[in-house]
């Protein structure tokens, strides 16, 4: 299993860096190892996640 973790700000106040360290601490707690990281900076989420780097990530993820 590939852990695969999404950062996303919608504003260039908003900073990506505790949005990282809260899923570092989750995904320690679990015992799970990030493998890759994808962070879209100053995205809106209303914007449709295929015109993101969201929709990248979620054609790669399978079951599992």
């Amino acid at each position: 299993m590939s852990i695969m973790a999404y950062l996303r700000v919608s504003t260039d106040t908003q900073d990506v860096d505790s949005q990282k360290i809260g899923i570092e601490e989750f995904c320690a707690n679990k015992g799970w190892k990030i493998d890759s990281w994808t962070m879209d900076e100053g995205v809106s989420g209303a914007k449709d996640p295929t015109k993101r780097k969201l929709g990248k990530l979620l054609k790669e993820c399978r079951p599992g």
